[in-house]
């Protein structure tokens, strides 16, 4: 099984809260992956969790994906933590609005969001 690295960092706010006037908005900021090397045409852009950042978590989901036609599709949550904050689904969004100029068939996306209050 091939591999492809996804790595980048993103910052992101929230559609559904925005941060008091001159305090940093919610963030992803480490978005990486397993071997290889890819050149990203449109990152992953995940919103926060509403749950998570209501409630002050930050948190990690890790992806199994498959990429075909310089996009990631069939997503698979491999991993989510801490669960039930939306971490997994969050980022699987975003890897469906991704575009990368890879070409491996398959890629691990490991989204590490940082909640502004940390």
């Amino acid at each position: 099984m091939i591999l492809t690295t996804l790595a980048l960092a993103i910052t992101m706010q929230s559609s559904q809260s925005a941060p008091p006037a001159g305090a940093p908005g919610p963030m992803a900021n480490e978005v990486t992956g397993a071997i290889g090397e890819v050149r990203w045409v449109r990152r992953p852009e995940p919103e926060y969790p509403e749950t998570a950042l209501d409630l002050g978590v930050s948190g990690r989901a890790q992806l199994l994906c498959i990429q075909q036609d310089h996009r990631l599709s069939g997503c698979v949550v491999e991993a989510e933590s801490p669960p039930g904050y939306g971490f997994g689904a969050a980022a699987s969004r975003a890897a469906r609005n991704s575009q990368t100029a890879g070409t491996e068939p398959r890629a691990r996306l490991v989204i590490n969001f940082r909640h502004p209050g940390w």
